[in-house]
């Protein structure tokens, strides 16, 4: 299995209520009660309202779980996790009515949400899928994703449509986004923003495998993407119709870092692709025959936003690379617009090549058959037509979660190539470089740690509160996070520049939701680019 048993256990969060700490209740929902949406949606009291609103819904190991219709949690968080223990994944996946159609989606989400340990398979007979697994309708939502598997939709995995406060995903795996035998090409990605507003997105140590269109789609409108963070992350067969990360209006900050890009963007840069470029004119950047030019990456310019891109590794396959040759008019894309280029501290490192062959993956040689499809005047000549006959190599949820291996042989430059020389890449699929990543408490770079300092905290033990001193000797961007003893963040403190000089920070004990934790031994680490600094501290209860 891929992840170690850390990551599958259901952390139990404490939480204030009525004006004292409680505990959320667990409620074990078994496999055999009945679809899963109903039994969710049912829980309330005899008046209508709920039952517990700090509710875990816990599935059991080894388990498969069926839903018919859509949870809807209107105002109220809903969490659902796996059981403590060993085991494979709880699975959920549709269930068709009467007349063979399935839901379209699984959550409507107008409250928070949080996801552990859990798969959602949207695969159904004759390759029926729902749309998304999850819609946001809500401004003010956090969307909180930790080891789960999402596979199978014809649209994608999340639309937000009203924005967020916060998606954080990490640890998941995030397969065969989009289906062209029920949508059309254009279709197929992990985020689907709009043009809404969001106030953060973190997504770490998390692998991306099959999709047809976009990883992240924020186009348009006067909403802006504020804060953005791609870190070791493992992005394998994305066609990009429309690009891989579409920024739409940036905001303060974006970081795309430590990642690995096994044939990205495929489809390329093709100035005579009508259909493609109706969605590459954001940016402003045209060609010497004033046709926009498609890039990997891009955003709507502006002279604000700091771009963070660095300690990127991609690699295209051999038959990638034999098809732009063959190939008039269809060129490799570049990775980044001139206007985020010209923002970057060093762009031609940004992105390096190196020809990586991953352990066990899925077949390429489909996607070529769908690409010479695509291109060809006798197949879909370059339109948004659908089509059963072709398709990237489907497989199933069982190959992903049990014979996948996105490792890479350790000789090879992109091993160290890793800030810290760490792989690139999700570190999941390096599990002794993933310890070393989550639980490193020594500090780092000596020549520039003068330049840093973090005291440490006062009082320890404290309850219910404490400060944390550090200071810099020049203006820094560092980011200031609490980790309990598993390696899990719990809070993040700050992040973003601080000028030169002493700064405090106070922490009163809640996580990032909010809840109080429970007693017992944290970590708080500074980090900036050029240091990463970690202390002790113990939290009476």
């Amino acid at each position: 299995m891929r992840f170690s048993t850390l990551y599958l256990s259901l952390v139990i969060m404490t939480l204030i209520f009525a004006g004292g700490a409680c505990f959320a209740d667990e409620l074990i929902v078994e496999p055999n009660q009945g679809f899963v949406n109903e039994i969710i949606n049912s829980d309330t009291t005899a008046t209508g309202e709920r039952t517990d609103p700090n509710r875990v819904y816990v599935l059991r190991r080894d388990a498969q779980y069926y839903y018919n219709g859509r949870v809807v949690n209107l105002g109220w968080k809903l969490a659902m996790a796996a059981e403590q223990g060993q085991g494979s994944r709880p699975l959920v996946t549709p269930f068709p009515d009467e007349n063979g159609e399935i839901p379209s989606r699984f959550i409507n989400a107008s409250g928070d949400l949080e996801l552990t340990g859990l798969s959602f398979d949207g695969a159904y007979e004759d390759y029926l899928f729902p749309d998304y697994f999850c819609v946001g309708y809500a401004t003010d939502c956090n969307f909180i994703i930790d080891d789960c598997c999402f596979c199978n939709t014809a649209q994608g995995v999340f639309r937000l449509s009203k924005g967020a406060k916060t998606m954080k995903v990490t640890n998941s795996l995030m397969l065969n986004m989009g289906n062209v035998g029920q949508q059309n090409m254009g279709n197929g990605r992990f985020a689907d923003m709009r043009d809404a507003s969001y106030d953060t997105l973190i997504v770490r140590n998390t692998t991306m495998i099959n999709n047809y269109d976009r990883i992240f789609r924020h186009r348009g409108g006067s909403g802006v993407f504020k804060y953005g963070v791609i870190d070791h992350c493992t992005i394998i067969d994305n066609l990009a119709y429309h690009g891989m990360f579409e920024l739409g209006n940036t905001g303060d900050y974006f970081q795309l870092t430590n990642t690995l890009f096994i044939n990205p963007m495929i489809m390329g840069n093709d100035p005579t692709d009508s259909e493609r470029l109706t969605e590459f004119d954001a940016h402003g950047e045209t060609n010497a025959d004033g046709i926009p030019i498609m890039y990997w990456i891009a955003n709507i310019p502006n002279d604000s936003t700091e771009f963070q891109i660095h300690h990127n590794y991609f690699s295209y396959s051999p038959e990638l690379e034999s098809f732009f040759e063959s190939q008039a008019n269809i060129d490799p894309a570049a990775p980044v617009s001139d206007h985020i280029k010209s923002r970057l501290d060093d762009p031609d490192n940004a992105f390096i090549q190196e020809a990586i062959t991953l352990k066990n993956r899925t077949d390429f040689g489909k996607i070529l058959e769908l690409l010479n499809w695509y291109f060809s005047s006798e197949g879909a000549n370059k339109s948004k037509v659908t089509t059963d006959a072709f398709d990237y190599d489907r497989a199933s949820l069982a190959f992903f979660t049990n014979d996948l291996d996105c490792s890479y042989d350790t000789s090879l430059g992109a091993y160290t190539g890793a800030e810290k020389q760490l792989p690139v890449g999700d570190l999941n699929w390096f599990p002794e470089k993933f310890d070393e990543w989550i639980t490193e408490v020594k500090d780092t770079r000596a020549a520039v740690a003068d330049n840093y300092s973090l005291l440490q905290n006062y009082p320890n033990p404290f309850n219910p509160s404490t400060t944390i001193h550090f200071s810099l000797q020049s203006p820094a961007k560092v980011s200031l996070v609490v980790y309990n003893t598993l390696g899990k963040e719990v809070r993040t403190l700050w992040a973003g520049k601080k000028q030169s000089g002493s700064h405090s920070v106070h922490w009163d004990g809640r996580n990032d939701k909010g809840q109080s934790v429970a007693g017992g031994v944290y970590f708080y680490r500074l980090m900036s680019d050029e240091v990463m600094m970690t202390k002790k501290m113990v939290l009476l209860k």
